[in-house]
C-alpha cells in the first residue's frame, strides 16, 4: 500500500510556502508517542483520513469534539467495538480499542496546524502520550482541538 502523507505532506508544504506566513512554514511536530515510539508528522492546516491515507487504508473516520475522557461506542458494517480516549495533563492523551477496530492513523489537531500518527499497515489497538504539534512561541504543545481516528478492521487473532 502506498502511503499518500509524504506526497501529501509535500504538496501542503509546497502550497504553504506561498499561502502562510512564514512562522506557519514549518510545522514542529514533537516527540514520538511512548507505547509504539510513532513519530507524528506535522501537516499544515486542518487535515482529515481522506489527506493522509488511502481510502483502501480505512474503514471510517470518527471525530471528537474538543477531547475529554471517553469510552465511545462504534460500529460499522455488522462490526462492534470501543475506542477509549484517556486526557491527561500537559495536551496529551492515550488511546485504546476494544472489538473489532484498530486505529490505522491518528490525526491530533491543535493551534494552526496537526499531526498525524501512522499505524498502517497493521494497525495500532492502543498507544499513549499522542499530542498535537509544538507551540514554537512557547515551546509547548498547543492545546487539542479535535481529534481524527482513522479507523480499520482489527486482524484476526490465529
Amino acid at each position: 500500500m502506498t502511503k499518500r502523507i509524504p506526497l501529501v505532506g509535500a504538496l501542503v508544504l509546497l502550497l504553504g510556502l506561498f499561502v502562510v506566513p512564514a512562522s506557519a512554514a514549518h510545522v514542529l511536530p514533537g516527540p514520538p508517542s511512548t507505547t509504539l515510539n510513532e513519530q507524528p508528522v506535522g501537516v499544515h492546516g486542518n487535515p482529515d483520513c481522506n489527506d493522509v491515507l488511502d481510502a483502501s487504508d480505512f474503514l471510517f473516520a470518527h471525530k471528537t469534539g474538543v477531547p475529554t475522557d471517553a469510552t465511545i461506542p462504534l460500529s460499522f458494517d455488522g462490526l462492534s467495538g470501543t475506542l477509549t480516549i484517556d486526557v491527561k495533563p500537559g495536551s496529551v492523551f492515550d488511546f485504546s480499542f476494544t472489538g473489532d477496530f484498530v486505529a490505522a492513523g491518528v490525526i491530533v489537531k491543535g493551534g494552526p496546524n496537526a499531526n498525524f500518527y501512522d499505524y498502517t499497515p497493521d494497525g495500532a489497538a492502543a498507544d499513549t502520550d499522542l499530542h498535537a504539534p509544538i507551540n514554537p512561541s512557547n515551546n509547548k504543545f498547543f492545546g487539542l482541538s479535535h481529534i481524527e481516528f482513522c479507523i480499520t478492521e482489527a486482524a484476526a487473532e490465529l
